[in-house]
């Protein structure tokens, strides 16, 4: 069995690789990170910032949503009444 901090530095080299940002501009592959924030950001946005909306189109929870996006510095639109 791999040894732990072994297994952290070689995820965070890959991480960092220049040649796997090459590889993921030249076949246009997005990585499911910026997936997310793309979703959430989008939902949020199209629900005109009804928080309960989009979390129900993204199919999670309100408050999962909204960790997710206090994590994602996502800036949630102010709605009035």
């Amino acid at each position: 069995m791999k040894n732990k901090t072994t297994q952290r530095r070689r995820r965070a080299s890959r991480k960092r690789d220049p040649r796997l940002a090459a590889m993921r501009k030249k076949h246009g592959i997005v990585p499911m990170q910026e997936v997310k924030n793309r979703a959430m950001a989008a939902a949020v946005q199209k629900t005109k910032g009804d928080v309960i909306l989009a979390a129900w189109l993204l199919g999670i929870g309100r408050t999962s949503l909204y960790r997710n996006l206090k994590e994602r510095g996502i800036k949630l639109l102010r709605r009035r009444a």
